[in-house]
C-alpha cells in the first residue's frame, strides 16, 4: 500500500494562505462583505472604510453621534466579527 498525504482543500488554502502572508487581506475582505448583514444599512450606509491591520478593526464613519454610539460598542462589534468569522481575529476596534 502506498502511503498518501491527503488534506482538505480547506487545510491546503488555508497553509497557502499563512504561507503568502494573505490571511488577514482575506479577512479584511471577508468583514467588508459582511458589514451590512451584520451592522445594519444604517451603520453600513455611514461606514466610509474598514480596514484590519494585525488584530485591529479600524472602522472610518461619516457622523460624529454614529461615532460616539460605535465607540461605546467597540467590544460587542469585536465578538460580533469574530463569531461571524469563526475564528478570533480582532482584538480590538477603533472608530474613527
Amino acid at each position: 500500500m502506498r502511503k498518501t498525504n491527503t488534506v482538505t482543500l480547506g487545510a491546503a488554502i488555508q497553509s497557502v494562505l499563512a504561507e503568502l502572508n494573505l490571511r488577514h487581506g482575506v479577512y479584511e475582505a471577508r468583514v467588508e462583505a459582511m458589514w451590512e448583514r451584520v451592522m445594519g444599512r444604517s451603520v453600513a450606509r455611514h461606514t466610509t472604510a474598514i480596514r484590519l491591520k494585525a488584530d485591529r478593526l479600524y472602522i472610518t464613519v461619516d457622523s460624529a453621534p454614529l461615532r460616539s454610539e460605535l465607540f461605546y460598542s467597540r467590544m460587542q462589534i469585536r465578538d460580533v466579527v469574530n463569531q461571524e468569522l469563526g475564528v478570533e481575529v480582532i482584538n480590538d476596534v477603533f472608530i474613527y
